[in-house]
């Protein structure tokens, strides 16, 4: 867990940069693969509908799953979203995105 979110403005800001860096591509929800601005922001929208008005609530967390420099990136995202899909699918909204900017292989989770 890297952190938690709250409120739509640090949302929309932690969405933009894991989806920023992957090259604005990532999986919504399991299957559904999007890309671009606008669908992050309609994504956003979307969940902003049942954040916590609490002072202190979190409304997102903010995960990375990463293996060793070397590791078969296509692997990773494979067990990430697998992980994922199986963990919190059948309850909570999510997105997934595989960062390819640094030498290990890493995937961001909302």
């Amino acid at each position: 867990v890297l952190s938690y979110r709250r409120g739509l403005d640090a949302v929309r800001s932690t969405a933009a940069y894991v989806v920023g860096k992957a090259g604005h591509r990532f999986i919504v929800e399991g299957d559904i693969e999007v890309s671009g601005q606008d669908a992050r922001n309609e994504m956003v929208r979307d969940w902003s509908r049942d954040f916590s008005g609490r002072k202190n609530g979190r409304d997102v967390v903010h995960m990375e799953m990463s293996a060793p420099p070397g590791s078969d990136r296509d692997k990773l995202f494979a067990a990430a979203r697998s992980f994922v899909a199986a963990t919190f699918g059948p309850n909570h909204q999510y997105a997934l995105a595989e960062h390819r900017d640094t030498k290990h292989p890493h995937c961001h989770l909302l």
